[in-house]
């Protein structure tokens, strides 16, 4: 069997989607993955895994306590501070492995797997109001992430489309549906709002190009293959850089045009980085890319036999290092002119408790929110080791949030 199958009967959890499109048949693995959304304030994150989602302090990874109305920390009847959580199993058995979505200073909406939005006090973490929540139409299940296009539209995939909500500000009808695009599989990329288009890849194999206001596809691209990354934007050569699972990766015009290619080895299920006019990419087979983009996406280097799983997160890109994590377990920090293990960590990649599935974080050091080192926030598949801290340029563990 190779990787990429593999990767599939591993990591799904879906049990009724076909995806014959992809691989001949899914089974469920009972785990997600974590998804995790770092709150307006820069240093609070929600961490959504399997039935809870809670809050944490990303400079310390310590678990936050709930908060009153009047600003007070909850108790509970023996006295003791309340920590911030939403349990799914009292949400008739709610699981979360979509990004929660802050909405407002006080109202986050909390995505789960079978198509009901929940939305959320920031504060106390209380379900707003106890009418039913609001669902997605339609059958399937919500893998998905979302992008603002102003304070009251959000623009999310969904199971067979991507749909435009209205953010109301009555908080008794807090969203409503502005238009859908139908699609024949499910949309798990997130999408790259340009002027009045948003871009939006989706598992049927096409690139969309659609008018945020009214829903009206203006053209779609034929990938060869069902796409997983979000498209990134160019905005010094107003182009998009698409790859797929067909581990193709294509630079594409506005207009729709594709204007150069490259082939990866494997599937590329990540979402690329942009940075300098390189473009890193990630593949399956544990490779990562640095590809030039002003001279029609050729290659700079490959981090070949390096890493020895598949790499599914997005590269976190800093002034000398290009930083992945892979399901071998492990966090490694390539030299970002070569793409081999950076002699500045000793050529030694970290070794983790469970495989990384989830994006990575990285904030820097910013003495205003008190962050004193940059700091590499990342999620695995262990429970011992939900969420870690680490200095992004050193790879000094600084902390580790358990669950």
């Amino acid at each position: 069997m190779n990787l990429s199958k593999k990767l599939l009967l591993q990591i799904t959890f879906i049990t009724t989607l076909s995806l014959g499109f992809l691989t001949a048949c899914v089974s469920p693995l009972g785990v997600g993955w974590s998804a995790i959304t770092v709150l307006n304030d820069g240093v609070t994150a929600i961490v959504a895994f399997e039935s809870i989602a809670e809050k944490i302090d990303l400079r310390t990874g310590d678990a936050l306590v709930a908060v009153d109305s009047q600003g007070q920390n909850q108790l509970d009847e023996d006295g003791n501070v309340v920590l911030w959580q939403v349990n799914g199993r009292s949400l008739d058995n709610a699981q979360f492995f979509s990004p929660p979505i802050q909405v407002s200073d006080d109202l986050l909406l909390l995505p789960a797997v079978d198509l009901r939005l929940f939305q959320v006090n920031l504060a106390s973490g209380e379900i707003v109001a106890n009418e039913t929540p609001f669902t997605i139409g339609g059958s399937g299940q919500l893998i998905s992430q979302s992008v603002r296009l102003d304070a009251m539209t959000l623009l999310m995939g969904a199971p067979h489309g991507v749909i435009s909500l209205h953010l109301s500000e009555d908080e008794e009808t807090q969203l409503s549906q502005n238009w859908k695009v139908d699609t024949t599989h499910p949309v798990w990329s997130g999408g790259v709002v340009v002027d009045d288009h948003v871009y939006f890849t989706s598992l049927d194999h096409q690139l969309y190009s659609i008018k945020t206001e009214t829903g009206e596809v203006d053209w779609t691209i034929d990938l060869g293959g069902a796409a997983t990354a979000t498209p990134v934007y160019d905005d010094q050569n107003e182009m998009l850089y698409v790859a797929s699972l067909s581990g193709d990766v294509y630079a594409v015009s506005l207009e729709g045009d594709i204007l150069s290619s490259f082939r990866a080895k494997d599937w590329v299920w990540g979402t690329p980085t942009l940075k300098d006019a390189v473009l890193y990419v990630p593949d399956l087979a544990g490779n990562v890319y640095a590809l030039d983009t002003t001279a029609g996406l050729s290659l700079l280097w490959r981090s070949e036999s390096v890493i020895t799983d598949g790499i599914r997160t997005t590269p976190i890109v800093l002034e000398d290092f290009v930083i992945v994590g892979s399901r071998d377990k492990k966090l490694y920090w390539l030299d970002r002119e070569t793409g081999l293990l950076s002699s500045r960590m000793n050529q030694n990649p970290l070794q983790l408790d469970g495989e990384v599935l989830s994006n990575m974080i990285y904030l820097e050091q910013d003495q205003a929110l008190d962050i004193e080192q940059d700091l590499l926030v990342v999620s695995t598949l262990s429970k011992r080791e939900l969420v870690i801290g680490f200095n992004a340029k050193t790879g000094e563990r600084l902390w580790t949030h358990r669950r």
